[in-house]
């Protein structure tokens, strides 16, 4: 088939809160008898070969490992183990036992497991290397949101580079000028910031109020639909009571007026409903604008210490000169513990995406075998889906490693080419210069795989796929 799940390649991988570099899958589970009678295969599925058996078997192991497109599997080892399972029991590797989850399904004493993959039957070689595919892709999937998340704690953590990086130039360019310190014109750039977040702290509280009470109005609208729509429903019951031991021409009307009134609840329920998911709309935006205001406030006290601490070193000038220098230099050194632990994350978020790329790759290759194995244009199309999805994820684990590298070759730039060069800069400049490199092969890679999924979806005909990662390689 060709619908949509959550996941490239199948519908068995875990849906996160975040999707930046997960493809939606164009492929529902595949079943094993669909794939054998398409291709004409003459055996039914209700053969016990052994073949079809560990076919049936992998189908029915993958499909539980999935409900509605989600993953209900906590147990990552566990997962790991079954998909691992699939994979060895069809391609003729040792595979120890059953499953945990299938010991009330699968016969305990199976045989040994059988090369499904290299099966001389067109159909059953084209159902096991998709299968094959989707385990594999399940594997990668595990690895590309390990990946992700690490992608995210280097982000963050290129933040707080970038905030030390702000602080050690602050206090740096202050300590400069400490010892022909004139305090004026310095508090009056500082107040003037200070206004400027003044300025700033009231239009966000001002849209924090407009945003309160339009979400309080909201809520009171939907209130009052509901309010009317009970009453409403309360109405019909009473006409509907009013039925019994009536002429059957007072019957009609008082069916007549409930139906009505019947309508007009239903109505205002939708309405309260549909207030309700506009006010859910706005309190993102509410919480964005409440964490701007205090970040103006924290902002307007850490200006206000300012000029506390300008006006305290206008009296003791060098020994405030002394002091920042000092403050320059902690600040310093925490850039330089946050840049090595930022150092680590990206190589622990490269691991990962290492072996993403390469169950990515494994899976892609197998869906390859199986376009090769189709002998119907059906399964050439599922094949040739899946192989677009598996290649998009792989096009994903680029960009998003692009992403990261190049964002941290930004910051270390800034740390080796500011005002106040960093005590490491020249190390940093390198540093710099390599993970620009590097998130140059990165994009090129991601542009490369994404150019593939394109042909893919194209040859599956899947426009509207294809015509969605284009718009990838135009951003």
């Amino acid at each position: 088939g060709s619908g949509a799940s959550n996941r490239p390649g199948s519908d068995f991988l875990a849906t996160r809160k975040t999707s930046f570099m997960r493809p939606t899958s164009l492929l529902k589970r595949v079943s094993v008898c669909a794939l054998i009678a398409a291709a004409g295969w003459s055996m039914g599925c209700n053969q016990e070969d052994q073949v079809e058996a560990e076919l049936r078997r992998a189908d029915v192991l993958l499909s539980t490992l999935t409900v509605g497109g989600y993953t209900p599997i906590a147990d990552r080892d566990r997962k790991r183990e079954d998909l691992q399972w699939v994979i060895n029991r069809l391609t003729g590797k040792p595979a120890q036992g059953v499953p945990k989850s299938m010991k009330s399904v699968f016969p305990a004493d199976l045989p040994a497991s059988v090369n499904a993959t290299a099966s001389e039957i067109p159909s059953q070689k084209a159902a096991a290397n998709l299968l094959v595919g989707r385990a594999q892709a399940g594997l990668a999937e595990m690895h590309a949101q390990e990946q992700q998340d690490k992608e995210e704690a280097l982000l963050n953590q290129i933040e707080v580079i970038r905030a030390g990086i702000g602080e050690f130039t602050s206090l740096s360019a202050l300590a400069k000028g400490l010892t022909q310190y004139d305090p004026a014109s310095d508090v009056a750039a500082l107040e003037a910031q200070i206004e400027q977040r003044r300025q700033e702290l009231a239009r966000q509280t001002s849209a924090k109020a407009a945003l309160d009470a339009k979400i309080a109005d909201l809520h009171q609208r939907s209130q009052h639909a509901t309010d009317e729509a009970n009453t409403a429903r309360a109405r019909e019951s009473e006409l509907r009571a009013q039925m019994n031991g009536v002429s059957e021409t007072r019957r009609a009307e008082l069916l007549e007026q409930a139906t009505q009134v019947k309508r007009s609840a239903d109505a205002l329920e939708v309405q309260a409903a549909n207030l309700l998911a506009e006010a859910a709309k706005e309190e993102p935006e509410a919480s964005t604008v409440e964490s701007r205001v205090a970040l103006a406030n924290q902002q307007i006290s850490l200006l206000q210490q300012a000029i506390a601490d300008s006006q305290e070193r206008a009296r003791r000038n060098g020994e405030g000169a002394q002091r920042t220098l000092g403050q320059a230099q902690q600040a310093a050194q925490r850039v330089e513990a946050s840049i090595a632990e930022a150092k680590g994350l990206r190589s622990n978020a490269d691991n990962p995406a290492s072996d993403a790329l390469r169950l990515y790759a494994q899976a892609l290759a197998s869906a390859k075998q199986a376009v090769g194995a189709a002998s119907d244009a059906g399964t050439k199309t599922n094949a040739n889906g899946a192989s677009g999805s598996y290649a998009q994820a792989t096009g994903d684990i680029h960009a998003a490693r692009a992403r990261g590298l190049s964002q941290f070759a930004a910051v270390l730039n800034s740390a080796a080419s500011g005002q106040f060069p960093l005590p490491q800069a020249s190390s940093y400049k390198s540093d710099s210069q390599q993970f620009a490199s590097q998130a140059a092969e990165a994009r090129k890679a991601a542009m490369e795989a994404y150019g593939d999924a394109i042909g893919f979806y194209e040859k599956a005909g899947f426009k509207e796929r294809a015509e969605q990662v284009k718009s990838k390689l135009e951003s």
